[in-house]
Order: C-alpha cells, then structure tokens, then sequence
C-alpha cells in the first residue's frame, strides 16, 4: 500500500526501451520546473516502471533530484482518474511522429481544454493572457505550461491553437497540405472577407470613367487619398522609339513623348501619385524601360514603396528591336512590382514570368491601336492576381483602355487617364463596346 508523499529513488526508476528516442531540449523543461514547478507528475507502474514523463525524468535529474515523492513528482497509474489518463492519452498522441497537422493541431487544443479542466485556467475565457504566453502567470494551466509538457516553444503552441481554431470554424482551411498553406490560406482570407465588406459598405459607383487629360493635373480633385486597391500603369520607356521597331507601321494613335528625360520625370510624378492614391497593404506595377529601371525604383522608394528587385517579365511573341544590326531584339517587357504596406496576393504562389501572346496587326481576337499595347489577358492576369471582384484599379497612362476593358470584365472598377486626346476616343469606344472594337 503507497501514502502519499512516500518517496523512492530516482535511480529506481526503470525506463526500459521506449519508442521515443527524441526527448527534446531538457534545459528549457529543467529551467521551467525550477521556475514553476513540475505541471504534471510522472507516472509508474507499482514496480516502478515508467509509464509516461521521461522528459521530465530527465530534467528532474539534470536538476540533482535524488527521490521522487509520491502525490508531488509522481502517482501510480491506477491512481489516475478518467480525465487524467485522457489527458495522458491526448499528450502521448501528440508526440507521436504520425499524426496528420490537422490531428496534431486539434489534439493540442483538446489537451489544453482537458488540463484547464483539472487545473483551471489563468484567463478569463477565450485566448490565454499574454503574461501566461510568456510563462509570467503560474495560476492554472495555460500555452507556457502546455508548451513545457509537449517540449516546443510558446509561440508554436500558440500559433497550433490558433490554427486549430481556425479549421474548427473553416473547415476547407483543414484541406490545406501543410500548416504554413492552412495560415497563408486563412491570412488570405481574413483579406479578401476585409476587401468584400469594404466593398458592401461603399455605394454603387459607375464601372470605369475615362479622365481626358494629364493625370497630374487630374487625379488630385478626381481620386482621394488611400481610395484604391490596384494602380497598373504601362507609361512610357524612355528609348525615343516609341516602342516602334524601323519598319513598324503608323497606326491611328500619334507618336507620344518618349525621350529618356521627360520620361524619368514622369516616373517620379507617377510614383509619388500612386503612393497616395493606394489603399494600405495593396500593389501598384509598372511597365518600364530596362535603362530607366534604377530610376524607376528610386523614385517608388522615395514615395514610400518597397519595391521587389527583381522584376515580373513578361514574354512576348514577337521581337522589339530598333537596332536590329547592332543588338539583339527583345521579345519580353519587365514589370516593376512595388508594394505599399504588407499586401498578400490573391492568387499566391504565382511564377515572375508570364507568357502571353502580344496583340497583332493581324489578330482577329483583339485590334492593335498602337505599338505600346498590352493584351487584354496580360492585364486581366495582374488584376486577378491582386484584386477582388468590385474593386478599384487605376491606370495613369491608359492608352487604348486595355486597362479598363481588363477590369470591367472581371467585374473591377476602373478610372483612366489618357492626355491624348485621340487616343482617349479609341479608349471610350472600347470600353463602350466591351472591349469588342
């Protein structure tokens, strides 16, 4: 018959061979229980066999602990009630090396659940305290305590319980093949749902509007500050060749300036008008000429941008080249991806080149207007990438109304800038005639 508080050697405890080889770091779980004391005792068998708390075993060793007292450091296994040997159950479960994530995650939480039950909890309900997530609280049993009986860190806990949570109420999210994709795919949510109820609240506004002029003597009185969630802008390169191999021929739009000065100066203005116009935590990108790339960039980082380095390439069909004896001919455009807070992609995962046929003279899917034009599904690609359905892309060099046509058909709205007057008609007609001219 055992009393409690009756003591044993430590060293006659028999661990036998156990199927756990890892027992993890026992510095950290020697250093919690000198702190804290031990969470739950080790458990034998009446002749002294371990059953369950090598780790803690161990720790209790490496901390000079000689005797084991009964009812404190350790209890027999038939002393156990129901709960407690669930709550062993749920604990070994979750060590085990074959459990799915999502058996894992939601494991932890019922562990968590069961040993609050046994030992109370430090909060008042819903998340633990952050004084217990840092191991400062030693009331009841919280995510410092849980951490320190399965041997991981507090913020891996904490981010298991949140995720298990999570796929309690989503459960597609639990379709995910890993936990990072489970977190990326609810982050992506918490996104889009935000972007969704932003969009209930405003009121019906037209589909696109075309602004005839300079978009620097426009946008101010037309666009307010942090209004819109995607600017694309295909401006120009700055190469004096207005994108024109020698023999391309005229088509109905007038040549635009192209020089590389006028061009970086209106880099800078069109950095600086994107940055305000953004909603925080969205995208703006721009089309660019390779030799005006640094400048480029500076200018975005001086308006606030992060920009990416590297940037989206985008493989054309056909070859640009109006040095055809002295360089190579270009069959791709770069595009510059600059980003205003932390923005997430609404399609993740996306490769940084794109292939996508350019739009011919002799296409019959879509009428070329001018050498600079983008096809419709190159830009259809980046909106979707970046956006929802019933939000706001702005283009500040709208040409043709690629853009618009783009975002109006994957129901976006849209507002364009156009200074050429000629061009502005091409522009209204296509986006009248849904994009069919």
């Amino acid at each position: 018959m055992s009393f409690e508080g009756n003591t044993i050697p430590l060293s006659q405890v028999n661990v036998g061979d156990r199927v756990r080889k890892d027992i993890g770091d026992i510095d950290d779980l020697a250093n919690s229980i000198k702190k804290f004391g031990l969470i739950q005792p080790i458990v034998l068998t009446r002749d002294f066999t371990l059953v369950a708390g090598e780790r803690r075993l161990k720790a209790l060793q490496s901390l000079g602990v000689k005797d084991l007292t009964h009812g404190y450091t350790f209890v027999y296994n038939d002393e156990l009630d129901a709960l407690k040997l669930k709550a062993m159950e749920v604990e070994e479960n979750v060590r085990r090396k074959n459990l799915t994530w999502q058996e894992e995650v939601l494991a932890k939480k019922r562990l968590l659940e069961i040993m609050q039950q046994l030992y109370g909890s430090p909060g008042q309900g819903g998340h633990p305290k952050k004084s217990d997530t840092i191991g400062a609280t030693t009331p009841g049993f919280g995510v410092n305590k849980l951490a320190e009986m399965l041997g991981e860190s507090n913020a891996q806990t904490s981010r298991d319980l949140e995720l298990a949570e999570v796929i309690e109420q989503v459960p597609q999210i639990a379709k995910a093949d890993t936990k990072e994709a489970a977190r990326r795919l609810f982050a992506l949510g918490l996104v889009i749902a935000q972007s969704q109820a932003q969009a209930k609240a405003q009121p019906a506004a037209p589909e696109w509007t075309l602004y005839e002029g300079d978009f620097r003597s426009l946008s101010a009185s037309a666009i307010s500050d942090s209004s819109v969630d995607f600017v694309i802008v295909d401006p120009p390169y700055g190469e004096d060749a207005q994108g024109m191999g020698p023999r391309s021929p005229q088509l109905l739009t007038k040549p635009f300036e192209d020089d590389k000065d006028s061009t970086a100066a209106l880099y800078e203005d069109l950095a600086k008008e994107a940055f305000r116009v953004l909603k925080p935590d969205k995208f703006a990108m721009f089309f660019f000429g390779p030799r005006l790339q640094v400048a480029l960039t500076k200018h975005l980082q001086d308006a606030g941008f992060e920009v990416d380095p590297v940037p989206l390439i985008w493989v054309k069909n056909n070859v640009t080249n109006t040095s055809p004896y002295t360089r190579y001919g270009r069959s791709y455009e770069p595009i510059l991806v600059a980003r205003k807070g932390e923005p997430k992609l609404i399609r993740p995962s996306q490769r940084d080149v794109i292939q996508i046929d350019s739009v011919q003279l002799a296409s019959t899917s879509e009428r070329k207007f001018f050498q600079a034009q983008k096809p419709v599904a190159l830009i259809e690609k980046l909106i979707l990438d970046t956006t929802i359905a019933g939000e706001l892309v702005v283009d500040f060099c709208a040409g043709s109304g690629t853009t618009g046509i783009a975002a109006v058909k994957n129901k976006r709205r849209a507002v364009l800038f156009e200074k050429d007057l000629g061009t502005c008609k091409i522009a209204r007609a296509r986006l009248e005639g849904g994009g069919e001219i």
